[in-house]
């Protein structure tokens, strides 16, 4: 894409924006019978969601898979912060500890049916 072009899209303001898109939006459907807005709203939809998918994959392949959601992992791309994430993950507990819980809640579980 031309440099000029990315510069002038980059520095537009996000309310001028919105507002050429819905004077282009009001002024086509005002001219375009139910059907063909139905078709030309659509069509362009597709468009966005053809763009988005498109910029998705993009990021992906740029940054990879990324973390899977986790508290830890609050802000962890932030470079502005000097917070230490690791700390706060290291409270977690390990895998062994999880499975001694699932087992005594098991335990609980079964003296709970058989008090039923």
């Amino acid at each position: 894409m031309d440099d000029s072009v990315e510069e002038t899209i980059q520095d537009a303001h996000p309310e001028g924006v919105l507002l050429l898109a819905e004077l282009l939006g009001n002024i086509s459907s005002y001219h375009m019978p139910f059907n063909v807005q139905n078709l030309v709203g659509n069509w362009l939809q597709l468009i966005g969601q053809i763009i988005l998918v498109f910029n998705a994959q993009q990021q992906f392949w740029q940054s990879g898979p990324g973390h899977c959601y986790s508290r830890c992992n609050k802000n962890i791309d932030n470079t502005v912060t000097t917070v230490d994430h690791t700390a706060r993950c290291q409270n977690s507990m390990s895998e062994q500890q999880i499975l001694e819980e699932i087992a005594a809640l098991r335990i609980r579980l079964e003296q709970l049916e058989q008090r039923l």
